[in-house]
């Protein structure tokens, strides 16, 4: 008899832990409730430069315009009449806004997006859980197409209409939400390469949209709070390819490919981290390296200001080595502004390449 109360024990913490929910892994989205802001949005935004300027790590990956709701937006009375801005955020104080649906209608920026730079890349071939929260703007149609993009590479265009783009995530059908309420958006999908970025909206034309619903506002509008992106069971390990080939060489520079800011600052993003966690542990395991950082911009703007800049972000890199114990005396840096570009500045590919860091191992005393 003595066995049976260490059964029932037994069983019961079995049972406990069945019942517990599944583990959820970080959230990979950076400021997922639009809570950090650059400025207090004081002003209506006329164009997507003045979101992208206001949002923290969200941007407008076009001129269209994205709006933010919250305390210290003024909607103007034209758009108050309408509904804009009659919304409660899901989570916290703020939430985004986008237009959906009514190119064919002629509404003015018929198609807004935001896109923000994910705190880590995707693995290729892991399962993704995508979640977000949306409402509606009364008065306007529900629409279908709502989707998520995710890509490699940044999206930059100029246009303010439709971004014909395969989204990985899509609700096709019109999204109904109540008045005044938050709807639960949640799909899975299966990365196929290591992208980077996530851009929302909708990637289809009107005559490929459903709509649904009587309006006296001939396009579609959804609020947007509380985004999520991610990794579910089992997880598949990321790429540790290596920084430095075989064979090592000194005074040569390597390339460390996926170092981000914030726009116009020199703060690193968590999205860096991958990155600059494989340069640590380099420099843990090569105790003699003693290395130099290298700060590159492309030639917009002030040289004066670009010289700066890539110095500050040199010199941030150089920070966070330091940070997680490599001894100061073994890190130097240098900025370079826009004098060593390695790609054309004519077109936006070439100026991404030319914004970059870049180390060398300036002496070892051990051959490799």
């Amino acid at each position: 008899m003595r066995g049976q109360p260490i059964l029932i024990c037994i069983l019961w913490i079995a049972n406990w832990l069945y019942s517990q929910p599944p583990l959820r892994y970080p959230n990979l989205i950076p400021n997922p409730s639009f809570e950090e802001l650059n400025t207090r949005p004081l002003e209506w935004f006329y164009t997507g430069t003045h979101f992208t300027q206001c949002s923290n790590n969200w941007c407008s990956p076009t001129s269209a315009s994205p709006d933010l709701y919250g305390p210290g937006l003024n909607v103007p009375r034209h758009w108050r009449e309408k509904g804009f801005g009659n919304m409660y955020a899901k989570d916290g104080s703020y939430c985004a806004g986008i237009t959906v649906y009514g190119c064919y209608n002629g509404k003015p920026h018929c198609r807004e997006y935001i896109q923000v730079l994910l705190n880590e890349p995707l693995v290729p071939g892991q399962l993704y859980e995508v979640t977000m929260w949306v409402g509606h703007l009364k008065g306007s149609l529900w629409a279908g197409n709502i989707g998520g993009y995710f890509s490699e590479e940044k999206i930059s265009d100029v246009g303010a209409s439709l971004l014909e783009e395969e989204p990985q995530v899509v609700w096709k059908d019109a999204v109904i939400v109540k008045d005044g309420s938050w709807l639960r958006l949640q799909k899975t999908f299966s990365a196929e390469v290591d992208a980077k970025y996530l851009t929302i909206g909708n990637f289809f034309p009107d005559d490929r949209t459903a709509t649904s619903g009587e309006s006296f506002l001939n396009y579609a509008y959804y609020y947007l709070d509380d985004v999520s992106v991610r990794k579910i069971d089992p997880v598949i390990k990321a790429d540790s390819t290596q920084l430095v080939p075989d064979p090592i060489e000194t005074n040569r520079l390597y390339a460390l490919n996926n170092i981000y800011f914030d726009y116009d600052e020199a703060t690193l993003l968590p999205a860096s981290y991958h990155e600059l966690n494989k340069l640590l542990k380099l420099m843990r395991e090569h105790a003699d390296w003693l290395i130099q950082i290298h700060g590159h911009t492309d030639i917009s703007g002030d040289p004066v200001y670009n010289q700066k800049l890539s110095v500050q972000r040199a010199q941030a890199v150089v920070n966070y080595l330091i940070k997680y114990g490599i001894e100061p005396r073994r890190v130097t840096y240098v900025g370079h502004g826009s004098q060593q570009p390695i790609a054309s500045n004519a077109v936006e590919s070439g100026r991404q390449l030319n914004r970059r860091v870049e180390f060398k191992i300036v002496i070892s005393d051990v051959e490799y």
